[in-house]
């Protein structure tokens, strides 16, 4: 920003970046006029092109005599400096977010042996304003003149730096001739010092570094940066270093970060996978499996520049079971979800296709999967477990081309499994006497098949030798006259058998039906 120096004429400026609504204009320059209540204020509004931002300017008449001995007059300026710029924003209802880069810069100009004068600059931060108060002589003002050409900068406005730790700053000087000196300042050393551009950090907070470049020929040109000193982190902690995750995105873990220490200026870390086709780190930072089976790390590096790091070991296997313990306990049988990895990671980046193979050798129940495993995308797998006798037995797990093997146990509980116990003896005596009491319970009898259908249902007759009839469902049963069975079944509802002879039977339905010879 180019100074001014008009003789007893002073200039603010304020800065809205990222502003685009020219009808603020007018009203701005009211709002600031009315809050500086010093005389003979004149206002200036400049745009940029692009309406993106713009200037407000004002020049102000304060003779330096005022400044330098009138204690409230300068405490009067201060405070109305401090009223314009808190009032400017909260007039345009903007947040420190929006308008980041807000700031005001009061230069005061008199007459006074040697031309000396003061600058004033409060800076918007995220704690409040900050004030920075410098005395120039007059020849220090000469020489900051634009019309002398030349220019030293640093690269970046803005730098951090730990406490305890260093920084080296290097101005970069552009139409300068000649063997140059340097000055270097801080303006709060109890936050940060600098010596010969190294700079170190003494407490948390930001200051600005100044260096002043004297050329050959006496010219002075000044670079001005700010830096924040930051509380470095001394340890990061996870909640697991270990995890296990199905692939295919399956599942998700979000790890539960602890900081070292608490009042740390910045408590965060940036992910990194050894292998993001095992696991990665989502946008949302949660670890989730890939596509592939294998291993690998999952690295958070501090945000703070601290070095300081955590790491998760991730295992992604080919077959990943949901359940710690399967327990089948309905007759239905249960499904156990899975997910099989779309291959092995293997070495060198490459990958081998996963064949997988579900089976048991255990008589207590059998496996149906179909092979239709939905190994495109993401998703679970269900692999059916059919009870057949109550007991334990393997489910075994086989994914080639490794011949990798996963054995879980199975427990069929006797609830399963169709049984005297599960399926009471029925009394078709008691049944018949109050058929609406029974309907829908599970029943077993021990009876034989006889040869006669009625409406697709098969008569059958206990063993007791009164005889009782009863129909079943035996839809998929081939069933020998004669032959004794166990009948398993639901009562579905009575019927009525009428012999050739004109005898009627009130018989109960069964559905639902198994046999046990």
């Amino acid at each position: 920003m180019k100074r001014v120096w008009a003789g007893l004429l002073s200039a603010v400026t304020i800065v809205f970046c990222s502003l685009a609504n020219a009808e603020v204009k007018s009203s701005i320059q009211t709002t600031l006029k009315n809050l500086f209540t010093i005389n003979d204020v004149m206002t200036t509004v400049e745009y940029s092109d692009d309406m993106e931002a713009y200037a407000v300017t004002l020049q102000i008449d304060i003779p330096y005599q005022d400044v330098e001995k009138n204690k409230d007059q300068w405490a009067k300026l201060k405070q109305n400096a401090e009223e314009m710029l808190i009032s400017a924003r909260d007039f345009l209802s903007f947040s420190n977010e929006q308008i980041p880069d807000i700031y005001l810069m009061l230069d005061f100009a008199g007459e006074k042996e040697e031309g000396a004068t003061f600058e004033y600059e409060i800076l918007s931060t995220e704690d409040g304003i900050e004030i920075v108060f410098d005395c120039l002589s007059g020849k220090d003002l000469e020489k900051d003149s634009d019309e002398e050409g030349g220019i030293a900068a640093f690269e970046n406005l803005a730098y951090e730096v730990l406490i305890k730790k260093t920084l080296t700053l290097n101005p970069i000087l552009q139409e300068i001739e000649g063997d140059v000196s340097y000055s270097w300042y801080s303006s709060n050393e109890d936050v940060a010092t600098v010596s010969k551009g190294k700079v170190k950090g003494i407490s948390e907070g930001t200051c600005k570094i100044t260096c002043e470049v004297t050329a050959q020929n006496g010219k002075i040109y000044t670079a001005v940066c700010d830096v924040d000193v930051l509380i470095p982190l001394s340890s990061i902690k996870s909640d697991k270093t270990s995890i296990t995750l199905p692939a295919r995105g399956a599942r998700e873990y979000t790890p539960i970060l602890s900081f070292s220490p608490e009042n740390a200026t910045r408590k965060s870390v940036t992910w990194e996978s050894s292998d993001d086709g095992v696991a990665y780190v989502n946008e949302d930072g949660n670890i989730v499996g890939g596509y592939f089976a294998g291993n690998c790390t999952i690295t958070g590096t501090a945000n703070d520049g601290s070095g300081k790091k955590v790491k998760i070991k991730v295992k992604v296997p080919a077959c990943y079971i949901d359940m710690d313990k399967i327990e089948v306990t309905e007759e239905e049988g249960l499904d156990v979800p899975m997910v099989f990895a779309n291959g092995y990671r293997i070495e060198n980046g490459r990958t081998a296709p996963i064949v997988p193979d579900v089976y048991t050798k255990s008589k207590n129940f059998s496996v149906s999967t179909g092979y239709y495993f939905s190994n495109a995308g993401s998703g679970w797998d269900n692999v059916s477990i059919i009870p057949i006798k109550a007991g334990n037995g393997d489910l075994i797990i086989e994914t080639n081309p490794f011949m990798s093997r996963t054995t879980k146990t199975v427990t069929i509980k006797s609830s399963a499994i169709r049984s005297k116990k599960t399926y009471p003896p029925m009394d078709i005596d008691q049944f018949c006497s109050a058929p609406d009491q029974h309907i829908g319970e599970k029943v077993s009898i021990k009876g034989s098949a006889l040869n006669i259908q009625d409406n697709g249902l098969t008569l059958a007759c206990d063993t007791d030798k009164t005889k009782h009839y009863f129909f079943i469902d035996s839809d998929g049963f081939n069933l020998k006259n004669e032959d004794v069975y166990t009948f398993y079944g639901i009562v579905d509802s009575f019927s009525t058998y009428e012999t050739e002879t004109g005898l009627k039977y009130v018989c109960p339905v069964l559905t639902k039906v198994t046999v046990d010879k």
